[in-house]
């Protein structure tokens, strides 16, 4: 763990996206609920030191653990509310900076892995429950190469039309 304001994480795996904010709904006791409210981007940051994730525990992190691996995770809000995060996916050999209007390409993406820096924030509550709380405020998110990115299919470029090359 670092010592200044941000944690950083490298070559996490990042599952449970949800970067589009939508509305959500799972059965939980046996009722439809809703587990994630409209506009609310998050995702789940994947990580395997178990030692980290003891101590981050400890400090207070909400750090869970799938129940079929053990694997431990931290849920991560993605907020515009106060400040931007600095999101670069990198796909194909290009760093393409993302806007929060582009986000919601990121769910349909297959991540390899994601580098994150972490804006943990501290909260209590009015029943004395208090805990660290993960925003994201910078990612560099490394999505799956194209696999026929480089594949010769014999196709010549779609002529670019000008405005005066049209002819009505």
């Amino acid at each position: 763990m670092e010592n200044s304001r941000y944690v950083k994480f490298e070559g996490v795996r990042i599952t449970g996206k949800n970067f589009s904010g939508l509305e959500k709904r799972a059965m939980r006791n046996g009722k439809m609920a809703i587990v994630n409210s409209e506009g609310s981007r998050n995702f789940l940051m994947v990580f395997d030191n178990k030692s980290l994730a003891a101590d981050l525990k400890n400090a207070g992190w909400n750090v869970k653990y799938f129940n079929d691996s053990n694997e431990p995770y931290i849920p991560v809000t993605v907020s515009y509310k106060l400040y931007a995060p600095e999101i670069n996916v990198i796909k194909d050999g290009t760093k393409t900076p993302y806007a929060e209007a582009d986000l919601e390409k990121l769910d349909m993406y297959d991540i390899r892995y994601a580098d994150i820096l972490i804006n943990p924030s501290h909260w209590t509550s009015d029943d004395g429950g208090s805990g660290i709380k993960a925003y994201l405020k910078y990612a560099n998110i490394i999505i799956e190469d194209d696999p026929f990115a480089d594949k010769d299919y014999g196709l010549s470029e779609t002529p670019v039309m000008n405005e005066e090359d049209i002819p009505f």
